[in-house]
């Protein structure tokens, strides 16, 4: 997929903003156009607010204030669904961003600029060290992806931040999406986000410094550790000229919410808060996610779950049928159900219990059975038991394990494919923006600079690879279906290169390229092969030709000693 490579990405770094500060009626504009994307989002806000009481109990403050530290899951009974959501992120985590591989690779988009050796070095170099630069500890990547995956799982929506780490380097920062209010334009790319959120009053000074307003400024001493409101509003530049040095397509205003006065103001060559969505309504704004769309069965679960619960308490510590009068008391009154303890005049004169337990007849075991298949449910949204197969099945064939890959690789590419486009791609086109303003990257080769071209991406984590898996499954079933003719031709073998089946194999199924020789290695590993041969060959003549040689030798000496018959051998007559 193709991205645009501004020249002004390249030589923008020193370039200063000339627009005028925003009056006013400006920040007063905007905090009225978040609060009407706050009030669009409203029925969103209801609805994640109950799929997270269910399934991700600490992120359940969209519709409800909380201290930190309370307890959250009054409502789970069955946490089926909070254990899902955990191996849901695990799974996209290893599928598209694994982290001890380089997932994705940079190229032109024109074919011949990749002939040229210093182009493709040049993208090399950029993918290592985008790759590197995530890898950091201090750059917070992963985190941010666990989280952001997590979110995708249970809301269908994710926000990501990506900003320069103070201490050098790429920051990555995971927000939580009831900060976020989103806008697209007329095509459905998001370019407008609005984002609440909170600093204490000590950081604000840190980020912000003179530029709060003084009431603020005033109370910092008093109360460092006290939380005020700000508002970001990121939205396009009026009157953006793409490719123009001192234009940029994107605005920042940060404002402090209770003063409505702005704090800060600036722009930025790429939205700083990469937002996602899981899958999409044409008509809606936000997201759906699979915690979302198995909510009935969870809520059906918790439900059961209870009756479940009561159902073996009954059991476990059944109710007791008494006499209505007795020795025992009117009642039971006076039954001791300590171990141990004794109960006078709980049998009556022929030996008889007047104490029994209530037998309800209920069938535990069929609740229980109605209860594993809504967990099932809820396992299959959240696409487990695709990745659950062969760890039920470990004696799976080779063949076997190519099939269960493939349906993998077809069930979950619109969902790979979702994410590449509005996740990943905008991660690595900021991140691309900010490594070359910062000086990270090497400098870009003037083949480059002279056809301002464009950049694609080809991701090669194993959801790529699971999507080819379809390439060995054919090669596979071709080799099978041709054995019967190969038993009686070898010949046919020739159809198939099989040098070319085993560096497809590797590179669909993930070997290391470091240990996969390349064409050129290989010939001159043959070429050694070959000398080798060669001279074992030579080596195993030595006896052969000493043996002659000495055969020779000792003909000469009978000729010697014959000169008759030399003379005759001779042809002298």
């Amino acid at each position: 997929m193709a991205a645009p490579l501004l020249m002004s990405v390249l030589t923008d770094a020193a370039v200063p903003r000339t627009a005028q500060r925003p009056s006013d009626e400006e920040v007063e504009l905007h905090l009225r156009r978040y609060e009407t994307l706050r009030s669009q989002r409203s029925t969103f806000d209801s609805h994640w607010q109950l799929v997270a009481e269910l399934v991700w109990p600490d992120w359940a403050d969209f519709t409800a204030e909380r201290s930190q530290g309370e307890r959250r899951s009054m409502r789970q009974f069955d946490s089926t669904a909070a254990y899902a959501l955990e191996r849901f992120a695990a799974v996209l985590e290893t599928f598209l961003t694994p982290r001890a591989q380089k997932w994705h690779e940079l190229r032109a988009t024109h074919d011949e600029l990749n002939k040229d050796v210093n182009v493709r070095r040049w993208f090399d170099d950029a993918s290592r060290i985008l790759h590197e630069q995530r890898s950091k500890p201090e750059s917070g990547f992963y985190g941010a992806m666990q989280v952001a995956y997590k979110s995708h799982g249970a809301f269908g929506n994710a926000g990501i931040g990506i900003e320069p780490n103070r201490k050098g380097g790429i920051g990555y920062h995971s927000r939580h999406i009831k900060d976020l209010c989103i806008a697209h334009n007329d095509q459905g790319k998001i370019d407008t986000v609005y984002e609440c959120f909170t600093l204490s009053l000590r950081a604000a000074a840190i980020r912000y410094g003179d530029d709060l307003p003084e009431v603020v400024r005033d109370r910092v001493k008093v109360g460092p550790y006290e939380k005020t409101m700000f508002v970001r509003c990121i939205f396009p530049t009026p009157g953006h000229v793409p490719g123009k040095l001192d234009s940029r397509p994107f605005t920042s205003l940060d404002i402090h919410q209770p003063t409505k006065k702005l704090v800060s103001f600036g722009s930025f060559f790429e939205l700083p808060v990469v937002y996602s969505r899981y899958t999409l309504n044409p008509s809606e704004d936000y997201g759906r996610g699979p915690a979302m769309v198995s909510l009935s069965d969870n809520l059906t679960l918790q439900e059961m779950e209870k009756t479940h619960l009561r159902a073996g308490e009954l059991i476990a510590y059944p109710p007791l049928l008494l006499p209505s009068d007795g020795p025992l008391g009117v009642g039971g009154s006076t039954v001791d159900l300590r171990g141990g303890a004794l109960n006078m005049g709980g049998l009556d004169g022929q030996g008889n219990q007047l104490v029994r337990p209530l037998l309800t007849g209920g069938r535990i075991d069929v609740t229980y059975e109605m209860m594993q298949q809504k967990r099932q449910n809820i396992r299959s949204a959240m696409l487990l038991d695709l990745f659950e197969i062969l760890a039920q099945n470990p004696q799976m064939t080779a063949t076997q394990a190519l099939l269960v890959a493939q349906e993998r690789g077809v069930i979950t590419a619109p969902i790979v494919g979702r994410l590449q486009q509005e996740m990943l791609r905008p991660i690595i086109h900021r991140e691309l923006g900010l490594s070359l303003r910062m000086g990270l990257l090497p400098p870009m080769p003037e083949a480059l600079r002279e056809v301002r071209a464009d950049y694609r991406i080809d991701y090669t984590g194993p959801a790529t690879r699971a999507q080819r898996i379809e390439e060995l499954v054919g090669i596979t079933r071709t080799i099978e279906i041709a054995a019967p003719w190969i038993q009686s031709d070898p010949g046919f073998l020739e159809v198939i290169d099989g040098e070319k089946v085993i560096r497809l194999a590797a590179e669909v199924t993930g070997v290391p390229s470091s240990v996969v020789r390349s064409e050129e290695e290989l010939a001159e590993v043959r070429k050694a092969q070959a000398a080798a041969a060669q001279q074992q060959q030579q080596l195993a003549q030595l006896p052969e030709l000493a043996k002659a040689a000495q055969s020779a030798a000792g003909a000469a000496k009978d000729l010697q000693a014959a000169p008759n018959v030399a003379k005759e051998i001779g042809g002298v007559r």
